[in-house]
């Protein structure tokens, strides 16, 4: 299987549904550890699907809106990997759906 991002260390925001999900199990795939953040409590099962396909993984809860928590979840990403290589800023408010 061909891992071109083996080394490399993607944030991946709004991580745990839809096109957040998809993108971190892709750099997952691909080799990538992952910092992936979500609101939702679904950032767990994003998180062991990423191990199951081999990436290491900084998971937590938090809101991009509180910046407070996105430093202390970027900060113990770089205090696990030593640095990030792409940040993929995918989280969204979104109103209620009709």
């Amino acid at each position: 299987m061909d891992r071109p991002l083996t080394g490399r260390v993607a944030a991946v925001t709004g991580a745990s549904l839809g096109i957040g999900r998809a993108v971190a199990l892709a750099f997952a795939r691909a080799g990538a550890d992952l910092a992936i953040c979500a609101r939702g409590k679904q950032i767990s099962a994003v998180a062991w699907e990423a191990e199951a396909l081999g990436a290491r993984v900084v998971a937590r809860r938090c809101d991009v809106a509180d910046r407070s928590s996105v430093r202390s979840w970027l900060r113990a990403a770089v205090r696990r990997f030593g640095r990030l290589d792409v940040l993929v800023n995918n989280a969204a408010m979104l109103g209620p759906r009709v």
